[in-house]
């Protein structure tokens, strides 16, 4: 009984290797500060338009302003954090 052994030649394979590229934290805390801005402002001017009896300043002040600016910081940093890495 012969037995027939045969070499074929394998084909190389293309393997592509992602590596992730850094975050670039300064670009995303730039951007969250000019959205809380941008967003705290806008409450102020709500505050005053809604309410007649309070200036610009005192709803740039109030708590519920500093509460949703807080609030809206920390939504904003991950939100772009989360873009930034998923983008690449």
């Amino acid at each position: 009984m012969d037995t027939l052994m045969e070499i074929r030649q394998m084909k190389p394979e293309n393997i592509t290797i992602r590596c992730r590229n850094k975050t670039n934290r300064l670009r995303i805390i730039v951007l969250t500060l000019a959205f809380a801005l941008v967003c705290w402002l806008v409450h102020g001017i709500t505050c005053t338009v809604l309410d007649r009896g309070v200036t610009f300043w005192q709803g740039l002040v109030s708590p519920a302003s500093l509460l949703l600016l807080v609030l809206e910081t920390v939504i904003w940093f991950f939100v772009h954090l989360k873009r930034n890495t998923d983008a690449r």
